[in-house]
């Protein structure tokens, strides 16, 4: 079975992300520390893996466009 996640905290969580990557703000790193921890399922691996790179090249841009894939793949809205 796939393992179950606390949607509310983890539709927060991607939120917080999203909003630190829109603001170009490198705390995204640290947020998205906090959703490995809590969020992370197997079908978000790739995808995690793919926004820690653009996060450390500063490609917040790219890391938006990851996030909106991972709340598509998680069924969760990504509200600001």
């Amino acid at each position: 079975p796939a393992p179950r996640i606390d949607r509310e905290k983890t539709a927060l969580l991607l939120a917080e992300l999203a909003r630190h990557l829109e603001d170009d703000d490198t705390q995204a790193a640290r947020v998205l520390e906090s959703f490995k921890e809590h969020g992370a399922v197997p079908q978000t691996r790739e995808d995690l893996a793919e926004l820690e790179k653009c996060i450390r090249r500063y490609d917040f841009e790219g890391g938006l466009t990851i996030v909106g894939r991972i709340a598509n793949a998680l069924a969760l809205p990504l509200q600001q």
